[in-house]
This record gives C-alpha cells, structure tokens and sequence, in this order.
C-alpha cells in the first residue's frame, strides 16, 4: 500500500493480528463471544447491559455489609 511503517508499528499490527484470530477461533465455544461485534447499536446496548449488571451485582455486595 506504500506506507511505511516503523518496526514497532508492523510488530503491533501483526500481534494484534494473531491476537484478533486466536480470540475468533475460541470463538466456536458457544460461552465465548466472537472478537468482532455487530452494528453501533448492539455494542452500546450491551455495554448499557453489562454496566447495569455490575451495578446490581455491586448493589448486593453494599447490602450485605
């Protein structure tokens, strides 16, 4: 493409690469979710599921003290 990258650079993009494949291979387990998401909207609705979930899950801690 003719971009010239430093060595630090092309080294991250390829780890980042093996990370990325590694992570959608395990992905085939049905209790791990794929590295890629889907549109805009899911990911912010399950960020906004996974915050209400700590919240609770911090709620119950705080009560039992």
């Amino acid at each position: 493409m003719g971009v010239s990258l430093y060595p630090w650079e092309a080294r991250t993009i390829r780890r980042l690469s093996a990370e990325y494949l590694t992570e959608y291979h395990k992905a085939k387990k049905p209790d791990r979710p794929p590295p890629y998401s889907g549109t805009a909207d899911e990911v912010l609705s399950g960020r906004d599921r996974v915050a209400r979930q700590i919240k609770a899950a911090f709620s119950g801690l705080k009560k039992k003290s």
